[in-house]
């Protein structure tokens, strides 16, 4: 089994004291993990995966993702970069409200765009619909 760097497994106590890093066989990454308050005290990460799975609960696993971060893509190392995510993921965390500000946000933007686009098109409708009406009425017209 693999264990993580020193340097790295006590930053990341530092960002919750109940988180620890672990290599992951089956899936072939690290994965940051939380131990889960019924598990007994002997929490020992030395120990093989199957024991810590059952003791613990995955906060997230580290790898890189395809542009919808919904797929793994590929091996992630430990570095400055994974500790940044989990510190971003625990304030998103603590800060509901500052997330949900976020996210109305950007969907308020997302509706005024939407808004000038739907304008927009009923303008082109418009217009096209009176193009052909003309055209029409200067058929008609000319019999």
């Amino acid at each position: 089994m693999f264990i993580a760097p020193r340097w790295f497994q006590r930053d990341v106590q530092l960002i919750d004291r109940d988180w620890f890093v672990c290599w992951n066989p089956y899936k072939e990454r690290w994965q940051i993990r939380m131990w889960r308050v019924d598990s007994p005290f002997d929490r020992k990460i030395n120990t093989d995966f199957p024991t810590i799975a059952r003791k613990s609960v995955a906060i997230e696993t580290v790898c890189f993702y395809d542009e919808n971060f919904t797929k793994d893509i590929g091996y992630k190392p430990l570095d400055q970069r994974t500790l940044h995510s989990l510190r971003i993921s625990r304030k998103n965390a603590e800060n509901p409200d500052y997330v949900l500000k976020q996210i109305d946000d950007a969907n308020a933007k997302l509706d005024e765009e939407w808004d000038k686009e739907i304008s927009l098109m009923a303008k082109e409708v418009a217009v096209a619909d009176w193009k052909h009406r003309k055209e029409l009425f200067v058929d008609f017209g000319a019999r």
